[in-house]
């Protein structure tokens, strides 16, 4: 059995011996050991805006996502492929549908999709006002153009998915892949901290919460969207990874700590 090792972070609450009070409480690591065979990686939101119009593209944002994607997304992904763990692109499903993976994933389950039925109440056409209205104070005029951004989203070319990878676009499709896999532990990264990363189909609040995965995020593999008065620290992203490990949704853990155990776990399996 070949095993990833590697340290993650925690929220702990209290420190051991000192008074339950939240100055006390504080980051604490320990190490993982996860089976290599039990464990996916999974990529939530990773786009390529550079199709969209410019006026579409949150600018400062999908700046550093670029960055981060090329710089310590592909080696962390390339990492993974090295031990083969399964692949899972979840990139929202108006990207999905691009895509021959996707488009093959029914046959490839062996299953059909399950499909989510609405709930009653609220009434679905007061569900859909309200995000016509949130949306529209959030977005103003941008929100008109929407179609078009997602009709130019794609996966970034330097981490397009293999032919045998995973592309889903709900969180049962990937609850199918990791169950007929025997997948328990889930490795993430992608975007928004704050928003995709934890809401979307598949993404944390599904899969820990819910399901009850344990998940790992790589904290250099993620950023949120910051506003004015949190964007000089990126002060967002480092309050929701602390949140995310205060709730217990994930710990989260160092890239190159990630990277450094699949290369030990590649060694162990290439010798036998």
């Amino acid at each position: 059995m070949v095993y990833l090792e590697f340290p993650v972070r925690f929220c702990q609450m209290p420190k051991a011996g000192f008074p339950n009070s939240e100055e006390y409480f504080q980051e604490a690591e320990r190490i993982l050991r996860l089976k290599v065979d039990e464990t996916a990686f999974v990529l939530i939101d990773v786009w390529d805006m550079s199709r969209v119009p410019k006026r579409l593209v949150t600018k400062s944002h999908f700046s550093r996502a670029r960055e981060i994607t090329e710089k310590r997304i592909k080696p962390a992904l390339e990492a993974a492929r090295r031990i083969h763990l399964p692949i899972i692109h979840a990139p929202s499903s108006y990207v999905a549908v691009k895509y021959p993976q996707y488009l093959g994933l029914k046959e490839k389950l062996g299953v059909p999709t399950p499909e989510k039925k609405p709930p009653k109440w609220p009434p679905q056409a007061f569900v859909r006002e309200r995000w016509r209205e949130f949306n529209g104070d959030r977005l103003g005029e941008r929100v008109k153009d929407d179609e078009v951004r997602r009709s130019l989203t794609y996966i970034p070319d330097v981490v397009k998915p293999l032919d045998d990878e995973f592309i889903v676009a709900t969180g049962e499709e990937m609850n199918e892949i990791l169950r007929q896999k025997g997948v328990l532990n889930l490795i993430y990264v992608g975007f928004a901290t704050n928003m995709c990363l934890l809401n979307k189909p598949g993404a944390l609040l599904e899969m820990a919460h819910h399901r009850g995965y344990r998940t790992i995020v790589l904290r250099e593999c993620t950023t949120a969207m910051e506003n004015r008065e949190t964007l000089p620290d990126l002060l967002m992203t480092k309050v929701f990874l602390q949140w995310i490990e205060m709730m217990a949704l994930a710990y989260t853990a160092s890239y190159r700590d990630f990277i450094e155990a699949c290369e030990k776990a590649s060694m162990k399996m290439n010798k036998t």
